[in-house]
């Protein structure tokens, strides 16, 4: 679906000053081996699942780490232990759509929304990882992200770099950033009519975003590797079987923000060198 009036001229003028104030990524700069935070499963494909097919491609490894088990995403239907299991076969397949080596994806399994709580012992270990297996890049949640599990993560990833001269470049994906005006008509997690406050809120946000994030790397031709990877996230995009009304992605905002995903490139904020842990999320 296409915005018309002024959303859509306004998501026109943001994304023309984007292409016109940020980097396109090359080949060259593709190939360099990776780690991927994810909070939950599916935070890897929505924030950077064209990025992750293209390194592949490209010859790069490309390491996933979750953090959180997922298992509260619809524990009022589901036993949580069985919850966990389907998210993590779900993220297996996921990864392996985009090419990602089954040994190269690792599980913390804090549990899902508890993650905050377990900064300290879940830096540690990925600092393990890290130290272990050196790339030259970590990808981790924008530190701007609501949801307290995607501000840990940030936090965390960027605690376990410190000290380290491998990973050396960090670079941080959006993910409910998007949930803003232009791009949604109405936040998801407000619901309430949009007032033209919300709107020039929403504006300013998603224009500072943009801002910050000047990496952009296009993925117009994994679109369909992007999507079958999301697909692979069943509980996410289509729900429980047998359950009416299970919340999916493509619920949120009417659609609107899981369209944003599949826009013609995918944007990073990124650092030189590893920056220090932005407040911590606890």
């Amino acid at each position: 679906m296409r915005a018309s009036g002024l959303r859509g001229a306004a998501q026109a003028a943001l994304s023309a000053w984007h292409v016109s104030h940020s980097d396109e990524v090359s080949d060259a700069q593709l190939r360099a081996d990776a780690w991927v935070i994810a909070p939950h499963p599916d935070d890897e494909v929505l924030g950077c699942g064209g990025t992750i097919a293209r390194k592949v491609a490209l010859g790069a490894r490309v390491q996933v780490c979750f953090l959180t088990d997922g298992s509260s995403s619809h524990s009022q239907w589901i036993e949580k232990s069985e919850l966990r299991n389907k998210r993590k076969q779900e993220a297996r397949a996921a990864c392996a759509k985009l090419g990602v080596a089954s040994g190269d994806v690792l599980f913390l399994d804090i549990e899902d929304g508890r993650l905050a709580a377990h900064v300290e012992e879940a830096s540690a270990e990925l600092r393990r990882y890290f130290e272990r297996s050196p790339s030259t890049e970590v990808y981790a949640p924008h530190h701007r992200e609501e949801p307290e599990d995607h501000r840990a993560a940030c936090w965390i990833a960027r605690t376990a770099m410190q000290g380290l001269t491998a990973p050396s470049v960090y670079l941080e994906y959006p993910v409910w950033c998007w949930n803003e005006w232009p791009w949604v008509e109405v936040r998801a997690d407000r619901g309430a009519p949009r007032t033209a406050a919300r709107t020039a809120m929403g504006f300013t946000r998603s224009l500072r975003l943009l801002r910050e994030c000047r990496w952009r790397v296009p993925i117009g031709e994994v679109h369909d590797q992007k999507r079958q990877a999301l697909e692979a996230h069943e509980t996410q995009m289509h729900g429980l079987e047998g359950v009416e009304d299970c919340p999916t992605l493509a619920d949120v905002a009417g659609g609107e923000f899981l369209e944003r995903f599949f826009a013609s490139y995918e944007i990073f904020m990124r650092y030189r060198k590893p920056p220090p842990p932005p407040n911590h999320p606890s």
